[in-house]
């Protein structure tokens, strides 16, 4: 499977900060089906956890994904990963 552009804006971020969130998603890189974009990066084999959040002051809740360690959340040796890896450094 093929690492699409919108999952490499994912993968850095998840590098970067740890964890997402639907709104982020949207605002920072125009992401509008994050929730799409989690489950195809499972089916890749990428290690991602999610957690329900509730906003308190809105009383609102949201799904947060995140991965326990940012170094090491990728597919074992494959060679999207290798790509990916190329294209953030």
């Amino acid at each position: 499977m093929q690492i699409t552009p919108q999952d490499r804006k994912i993968i850095r971020h998840l590098k970067v900060k740890g964890k997402i969130t639907v709104r982020e998603a949207m605002l920072t890189y125009n992401i509008l089906s994050l929730t799409k974009r989690i489950s195809e990066l499972n089916r890749k084999g990428y290690k991602l956890n999610s957690c329900q959040k509730i906003d308190k002051l809105r009383k609102t809740s949201y799904k947060e994904y995140y991965v326990i360690d940012r170094d090491n959340f990728a597919p074992e040796a494959s060679e999207e990963v290798v790509e990916e890896e190329r294209v953030v450094a």
